[in-house]
């Protein structure tokens, strides 16, 4: 808690600056259209960059969703994938007449999930000589490589928000608040010793 406590004491520093400014600032009425000016101003500024730590927060987390729903779909498809793969072993088994569509389908969809890796001597071998259990094995460490990058994204994205985005700006939207709590209680005290504005 070293970090709440130099906030504390920057904050102390800062409120009786402007308790300060605030006293002087009594005199005339223009003085104190001034320190209102001011601060609105500062409570401006404060809202302008937790706004922006806002949106970066939302743009993260829509970044973050899109990844999830796109890992989904590719684990869909592996799946999809897999099954025709035993479906059509299952076929050659009973050796049935459908057998040649159900495998023709398998390798057509373990080429669509291997794609990037098409052209690879290793996927080209399987598709030639119909190693259909190697096809599987192939797609089953195609989807585990999938799921540990989901993961990995996913444990990065929570890192970068209660990291990073904790110890900068959540410290200074807590400031803020504080300072903006002084403010409205300054303010207050201010209005009463004049006894209305």
């Amino acid at each position: 808690m070293p970090n709440l406590e130099v906030i504390e004491k920057y904050l102390l520093a800062l409120y009786r600056a402007i308790k300060k400014f605030a006293s002087r600032s009594r005199l005339t009425a223009a003085r104190r259209l001034f320190f209102i000016a001011l601060a609105g101003v500062a409570v401006a500024i404060i809202s302008v960059f937790s706004f922006n730590g806002l949106i970066w927060y939302v743009d993260q987390e829509s970044a973050q969703r899109n990844k999830v729903y796109t890992s989904n779909m590719e684990r869909s498809r592996i799946d999809r994938a897999i099954d025709a793969v035993s479906i059509c072993s299952k076929e050659k088994e009973k050796q049935s007449v459908n057998a040649n569509f159900y495998c023709n389908e398998a390798v057509w969809r373990y080429k669509n999930v291997m794609g990037r890796y098409e052209s690879s001597e290793r996927v080209i071998e399987l598709v030639k000589n119909k190693a259909y259990e190697a096809m599987q094995l192939d797609m089953r460490q195609h989807l585990e490589d999938v799921e540990a990058a989901t993961l990995r994204d996913a444990e990065n994205f929570l890192e970068k928000v209660f990291a990073e985005f904790s110890a900068n700006q959540w410290q200074i939207f807590v400031a803020s608040l504080i300072l903006l709590v002084h403010l409205m209680a300054g303010w207050a005290m201010y209005k009463k010793r004049l006894g209305g504005f």
